[in-house]
């Protein structure tokens, strides 16, 4: 099967600094690939680079055997939709006015047809914000905007979904609730790329982990190949404890020791 992505000696250098150095990555349908590593170590340039935002300095990323670079900007958004960490908007949006501007790259004209209002409807469901959606998404609690965030990707039916850091403002339910949506997506041939900082989360839901370091794929590969002590002492420079039981994806806990 051939991969969805294909990333050869992708770098990307700003003002003299070395964001994403030599990278090469698959990436196929049906995975759920979670994104580890520390502050500044380039995981969200790797997401730019996927939804094209980000320009390469030197290799190639394809999408689909296509350089991403040769795909117009309204082809790419009805294949690849990004959720960012957050947005501001400076008028008053309604919840539902949000998530109907994912279907933006399917509309010929400004106006909603019924299968554009169904697509929003089913990602509302989906991500639990139905209940808010004549609320002015500027009041929403920072969890619920997430939430109407990700609805508003879905709605664009795209066939790659990445999320940067969309997790992170979400209550556990929530979170539990995002992650086994997103399976379920995997599930029917999306491709989902994901930032996080939660090793536990990506554990119980990754299909592969990658982690980053200084802009280099220090590793990747399942949870249980890279629940390994020496590999995240080099990764994070945190001593971190893994537990292994029978049964559980690999836990990983902070021991309370001095980084070094």
């Amino acid at each position: 099967m051939k991969p969805v992505y294909q990333l050869k000696n992708a770098s990307v250098i700003k003002e003299q600094r070395c964001l994403l150095e030599n990278v090469d990555l698959e990436l196929h349908s049906g995975e759920l690939v979670l994104i580890l590593g520390p502050n500044g170590a380039g995981k969200s340039t790797l997401l730019r680079v996927l939804a094209g935002i980000e320009a390469l300095s030197g290799g190639q990323v394809l999408l689909a055997s296509e350089p991403v670079s040769n795909i117009d900007r309204r082809e790419m958004a009805r294949q690849v939709a990004m959720v960012e960490p957050m947005i501001e908007l400076p008028f008053g949006y309604s919840v539902e006015q949000v998530v109907m501007m994912g279907r933006a790259p399917h509309m010929d004209a400004w106006f909603e047809g019924p299968e554009d209002w169904a697509q929003v409807e089913a990602a509302m469901s989906v991500m639990d914000c139905a209940t808010l959606r004549k609320r002015d998404f500027r009041n929403l609690s920072s969890g619920e905007m997430q939430r109407v965030l990700v609805a508003s990707a879905l709605a664009q039916q795209p066939c790659v979904l990445l999320l940067d850091e969309s997790a992170a403002f979400l209550d556990v339910r929530h979170q539990l609730e995002l992650f086994e949506a997103l399976k379920r997506l995997t599930g029917i041939g999306y491709l989902i790329v994901a930032v996080t900082h939660d090793w536990n989360l990506a554990a119980r839901w990754a299909s592969r982990i990658v982690l980053i370091k200084d802009g280099r794929i220090a590793a990747a590969g399942t949870p249980s190949e890279l629940a390994s002590e020496p590999l995240l002492l080099e990764v994070f420079g945190v001593p971190l404890e893994v537990l292994n039981v029978e049964g559980r994806p690999p836990v990983v806990l902070h021991p309370g020791i001095a980084a070094r």
